[in-house]
């Protein structure tokens, strides 16, 4: 098994392709990861994974003990940001912040919760498919792309590829669970 890239390099880890190349300039030039720096900003998602396609979201994970704390923190550092949105919401029964804004046209979702981001399901989902990537090679990797060309989300069509039954997010943390991935 390889082991696990360090995913908190974001400027190292998005330099394998033109698309994450792209990606990292974006986050360089809006100065991003200085401003959230005290939330431990991982970039999670398609793009640390090379498997974004045209339109997906650049995805951060953060965490953050106090969470009406990091609304103020996050109105007063992004609402000036074209397309800002802000939601406050319960997934899978844990409060969370998503604020998302746009940059030069690249859409920036920032994720936080108050646990740390090495424990949200975002992260573990990264890892997890990460190592399957790894794991089933080239062909793999295009059969999910297809998927994903087809407008089939990530975990989605990762559990439909890997036969998983019910549902993708949880079959998926549950699949990484059996084979040591996390």
């Amino acid at each position: 098994m390889a082991s696990t890239p360090n995913f908190k390099c974001w400027n190292s880890l998005l330099d394998q392709s033109e698309t994450q190349r792209s990606v990292r300039s974006v986050l360089l030039e809006t100065g991003i990861f200085d401003r959230i720096e005290r939330f431990s900003p991982i970039v999670c998602g398609s793009y640390p994974l090379d498997i974004a396609l045209g339109g997906s979201d650049l995805d951060i994970s953060c965490y953050a003990e106090n969470l009406e704390s990091y609304i103020y923190f996050a109105l007063d550092n992004f609402k000036e940001s074209e397309n800002f949105y802000l939601k406050i919401k319960e997934i899978r029964s844990r409060p969370s912040v998503i604020v998302r804004f746009t940059h030069k046209e690249q859409m920036i979702e920032i994720f936080t919760q108050s646990i740390p981001v090495e424990q949200q399901h975002g992260y573990l989902h990264m890892v997890i498919e990460w190592q399957i990537l790894q794991d089933m090679g080239r062909s793999f990797k295009e059969d999910l792309m297809a998927l994903r060309r087809e407008g089939i989300k990530t975990e989605p069509a990762f559990a439909h590829l890997l036969r998983l039954k019910g549902d993708p997010y949880i079959s998926l943390l549950e699949y990484g669970s059996l084979k040591h991935y996390i």
